[in-house]
Formats: C-alpha cells, sequence, structure tokens
C-alpha cells in the first residue's frame, strides 16, 4: 500500500521539476529576445521588433502556464523548497504581464514600415504619432504597476539561480519603465509641434564649433522654418551678421544673478553670444527676443543643431551638391563648413569673405532641407540621426509654451544647467573662445576625473584634469585666413594659431573650489557664480602644436559619496574622458 503514495510523490515531484526548468527555459528565451527587441527598436526597425514580440509572447504564456497548476501550487507549502517556487510563479507571472502590457505597442511596431513616416508631398504623416499617444500612457501606467509588484516579490532565502532571476526582471523594468514614462511625456507634444492644431513658426540656430561657446559654437546662422498640419516650409536662412540682427543696449529679459560678472554686458544683447551661458532655455529665450526685437517674428519654438548633428542628418538624406562644386555627405561636411571654406575665401576683405561663407551654409541648409522635406531620406537613419543629436547635446528644442517647455524639462532634453542630486554631483566644464577666431576645429580635448573622500566630514573632493590641444602645424599656422585665425590675436599679445580658451567649471550648488592650476602652476580662482553655482572662469592658451593642462579641485558641499556627472561642450571632436584615483594628500585642503 505504501507503494502507491511514493509513486504519486516522486512523480509529482518530477513534475514540478520538469516544469520548473521548462520555465526557467521559457522565461530565458523571452528575456533573450526582449533584448533583441530593444536593439531593434534602438535602430527604429520597427516591423523587426513586432515580429519578434510574437516569439516573446509565446515563451512568457508558457512560463506562466507551466508555474500555475495544482500540483506546483501545493508544493509551494513545502518548507524552503517552497519559496523557491513561489517566486519562481511570481517571476512568471509579472514577465507574463508585462509582455501582456508592451502588446499593444508590438502591434503597433509591427504595423509600421518606416517608410509609412516619411513625408508625402511635402507633409509628415501625423496619424501614427496621434494612434501611438494612448497605446503609450497606458503602458506607461501598466509598467509603473509591475515595477512596484517585482518590488514586492521577496526573493530572500531562495537559491541563487531564483534570486538572479528577481534581478533580471526587476532589470528589465528599471530600464523600461522610465523610458516609456518619458515617452508619455514627450509624445503627445509632438503632433502640435507638426502643427496638428494650426501653423507653428520655428527659428533654427546652428552653431559653429569651430568658434567654440558653452553649449557649442557661436550662433552664427539661422533658418525660419513653418510646419502645418506636418507640411514643412523653409521661408528664409538669415546670417547672424550684415546687421541682421540689432547690438542691444540691455538684455531684453533679466540677467541671471551673477552672469554679469562673468560676461560684463554681454547676456542678451547680441545674438551670435547667445550659447554664452551653458543653459539652452537662457540661449533660446535669447534667440526668440532677438527674432521678435530685429525682424518682428516671434517663433513658437527654437531648434539648435551643430555641424556635427548636421552630419549625422547626412547619414540619411544622402550626399548634397552645391553650387561652389561641393559634395557634402556625412564624412566631409564639418571639415568643409567649419575650415576648408574659411581658409578659401580669403581675398583680403573679411566682410565680403564673410558674405561669401555665408551663402554656402545657407545653400548646405538650404538643400539639406529641400532632401527632408521631399521624403529623400532613410526615416530609421534620420531618427538615429536624431536621437544620437539629442543624446550628445547637439541637437536641442526649446517651446515657448511654458508646459510644453516643463515637459521637456522634466523628460531631461531641456539641456539646461547641470543637475545634482542624493546619488551624483553635477559638474559643467564648457569652453569658450575668445578672440573671435575660427580655431577651435583643430581642438582636441581630454578630461580626466578623480574623487574621493578627503573631509574629516564626510565631504567628497572630485579633481577635474582638462588638457586642451592645439592640432594646428606650426608651419602651417602663419598662412591661416582671418576668418579661421581671426584678427584680434595680437591685441591679445598672442601669434597667429593660438588658441585662447576661456574655460567655465560650474559648481554643484555649496561648494567650493579648493584650488586651480594651470600647466602645474597654481592660478588664483575668482568667487564668480551663476544663481546658486559658484563658477571657476580661467583663461587658458594652446599654442600651435603643444597642449595646455587645467586641473581644478572642487569640494562638495554635503557629506557623501556620489558619481560624478560633467556636462562639456560638444565639441568638433568629442571629448575623451577617463578616471584615476585621488591621492587626498595631494588636494589643497586640511585633513
Amino acid at each position: 500500500m505504501w507503494i502507491v503514495p511514493v509513486v504519486l510523490l516522486v512523480g509529482a515531484v518530477a513534475w514540478v521539476g520538469v516544469r520548473g526548468l521548462l520555465a526557467k527555459s521559457e522565461l530565458e528565451q523571452a528575456q533573450a529576445l526582449i533584448r533583441d527587441m530593444k536593439q531593434s527598436a534602438a535602430g527604429f526597425d520597427l516591423s523587426a521588433a513586432g515580429k519578434t514580440f510574437t516569439e516573446v509572447e509565446q515563451h512568457a504564456e508558457a512560463a506562466r502556464s507551466l508555474t500555475s497548476d495544482p500540483v506546483w501550487r501545493l508544493f509551494e507549502f513545502i518548507p524552503v523548497a517552497g519559496r523557491n517556487l513561489t517566486v519562481v510563479r511570481e517571476l512568471s507571472e509579472v514577465s507574463a504581464d508585462t509582455v501582456e502590457a508592451i502588446k499593444p505597442l508590438a502591434d503597433l511596431a509591427g504595423s509600421l514600415d518606416p517608410a509609412t513616416l516619411a513625408p508625402v508631398d511635402g507633409a509628415i504623416p501625423l496619424e501614427p504619432f496621434e494612434r501611438a499617444v494612448p497605446l503609450v500612457a497606458e503602458a506607461s501606467d501598466r509598467f509603473a504597476e509591475l515595477t512596484a509588484k517585482v518590488e514586492k516579490i521577496d526573493a530572500s532565502g531562495t537559491v541563487d539561480a531564483v534570486t538572479d532571476a528577481r534581478k533580471r526582471v526587476a532589470d528589465l523594468l528599471d530600464s523600461a519603465t522610465p523610458a516609456l514614462a518619458t515617452a508619455n511625456t514627450l509624445l503627445p507634444l509632438i503632433p502640435p509641434l507638426l502643427g496638428s492644431e494650426g501653423v507653428k513658426t520655428y527659428v533654427v540656430m546652428f552653431q559653429n564649433n569651430a568658434e567654440a561657446r558653452s553649449l557649442g559654437g557661436t550662433a552664427l546662422s539661422f533658418a525660419l522654418v513653418t510646419i502645418d498640419e506636418g507640411r514643412l516650409s523653409l521661408v528664409q536662412t538669415v546670417p547672424a551678421g550684415g546687421g541682421n540682427f540689432r547690438v542691444l543696449d540691455v538684455s531684453p529679459f533679466p540677467v541671471p544673478d551673477g552672469f554679469e560678472e562673468l560676461y560684463p554686458e554681454t547676456f542678451g544683447r547680441f545674438i551670435p553670444n547667445a550659447t554664452l551661458r551653458p543653459s539652452f532655455p537662457s540661449a533660446a529665450q535669447i534667440v526668440s527676443s532677438n527674432w521678435t526685437l530685429s525682424r518682428g517674428i516671434t517663433p513658437d519654438g527654437i531648434i539648435s543643431i551643430d555641424a556635427v548633428a548636421l552630419s549625422y542628418v547626412l547619414r540619411a538624406t544622402g550626399p548634397v551638391p552645391l553650387s561652389t562644386g561641393d559634395v557634402l555627405d556625412s564624412e566631409n561636411i564639418v571639415r568643409v563648413l567649419l575650415n576648408e571654406v574659411l581658409q578659401r575665401y580669403n581675398s583680403g576683405d573679411i566682410e565680403a569673405d564673410n558674405v561669401a561663407q555665408d551663402a554656402v551654409y545657407s545653400e548646405a541648409v538650404g538643400k539639406t532641407f529641400a532632401k527632408l522635406s521631399g521624403g529623400q531620406f532613410d526615416v530609421a537613419a534620420l531618427m538615429q540621426a536624431v536621437a544620437q543629436g539629442f543624446t550628445e547635446r547637439r541637437f536641442t528644442y526649446w517651446s515657448s509654451t511654458p508646459d510644453d517647455q516643463a515637459a521637456i524639462a522634466a523628460a531631461g532634453f531641456a539641456n539646461d544647467l547641470p543637475k545634482s542630486d542624493d546619488e551624483t554631483d553635477g559638474i559643467g566644464m564648457y569652453v569658450n573662445s575668445t578672440i573671435g577666431a575660427k580655431l577651435n576645429f583643430f581642438l582636441r580635448t581630454y578630461l580626466s576625473t578623480a574623487s574621493a573622500v578627503c573631509t574629516d566630514d564626510g565631504r567628497q573632493v572630485h579633481r577635474l584634469t582638462f588638457t586642451l590641444q592645439n592640432e594646428i602645424d606650426p608651419a602651417s599656422a602663419p598662412s591661416l585666413s582671418p576668418l579661421v585665425a581671426g584678427v584680434t590675436y595680437a591685441e591679445a599679445g598672442l601669434v597667429r594659431g593660438d588658441q585662447s580658451l576661456r574655460v567655465l567649471v560650474y559648481a554643484p550648488p555649496g561648494a567650493t573650489f579648493l584650488g586651480a592650476t594651470i600647466d602645474g602652476v597654481g592660478v588664483a580662482v575668482q568667487p564668480f557664480h551663476d544663481t546658486d553655482r559658484p563658477v571657476a572662469a580661467l583663461v587658458v592658451v594652446a599654442h600651435p602644436g603643444a597642449a595646455t593642462v587645467l586641473s581644478v579641485d572642487v569640494a562638495m558641499g554635503t557629506p557623501g559619496e556620489r558619481h560624478l556627472d560633467v556636462q562639456m561642450t560638444p565639441g568638433v571632436h568629442p571629448t575623451i574622458v577617463t578616471t584615476a584615483p585621488l591621492d587626498c594628500g595631494t588636494v589643497p585642503i586640511a585633513p
């Protein structure tokens, strides 16, 4: 008689064991496919993401089915071992619910061919964006609920495999939930931004990284664009010079506290310098006000793009031929616009040379825009270009509508002054050319950071070592055109080809600058500030073929170890960032 219950027990154990292994396999396959989906979505291959979802759904539902039968639930009451089974069942349920939550979005993605997002007769289709708004909102809410549900799953006392599984599910939700929340914030803005509710007028600002400013480069060229029901129109291109914009006696709106001491009588007065302060909302308001005062146009928004981001766009449009004989593509556009054109026009008449190079800029913008408005581009490549530009802070948008701008800021895309929180110390390091030259095409930058707790009260010190390399060949410096070398270097005691740069270091509120060196020699740090942020302003000169090294030590105002996030000027060439250990004995502060 004892054989029957023993056989039943062994059979039940085998049943649960086999189903557990199968459920584990199904979950692992689902998670691997979700990674593939994320890669497809990141590459804007929406059709592939939609197709992969079908397989994910099958694996997730199989895992839930395998862990929800009566025998499995009965074994959950077994001491110790049962706890593992409970957690596996709960994770399988969450995984299946997660897949169910994204099904509407996956179905939408699977129905979209990138070509369907391209302009038709010059108009961007609005329907896909409008259809996605409620779907993203629902998915965002559901993911927030599932994230909270996983947090309540207690995997303590379970075997390593179960603990790892819980972590993988939690990590998946932790990575997707903020992204969905951001999409839920920004997506509703897109149809109105594209003119679904009436004509919108935008000013596109092109930053010239060859003359560095905190946000990237001088604002030397603009385009006025309108959009109505998705239909794009290029109204005009306008250089910043040539009397197109007035030099104002006072800023059209209040100067941020402390910035007047950093740059006296500058903020808001001359449109090319709109990007001096490392805050795009400030720059956009300066540009908008100057357009209103000088040209009688009040934009609905300001879009900023630099030459490097424009090269990303040309990956999508393909080559752009100009009347000069130049053929711009993603590989040469930065070199041509930021250096070769400036060297080419060297007649001795600077004003005429400026007009000539402005004409090249205008034609490049106009012909690129014609390709975009005509649908002559790869949609996925353009989306990747815009995403990369936003990530690198080379492509930025500001809205004149306060609620829309608040949403952009909440999503982390305002490109404002660096933020600090309980986990991160946000510091800014920005470069500004001081002599009106276009030499920064030849500038390479390297940043090394080091951090340690160096005070008795537990405050952290960050050391930022910034190397600025002038790659101009000393032998070629005398042949640089005035548009490249500038015309005021001699007045500043410099020689042709010298790069004179004012570096601004923005520290978190309450922080203290402990000291600074330039090429190993100590220099004074004046007590500047911008609103509640201490600012160090230091001028360095990099001679042709040589480098100069600036080092700054900053002590945080509150105790605790936090991650260091340094926001930097996006230059022609990306800054190479490394980390190193910090010896507190080298820090100029009492232990």
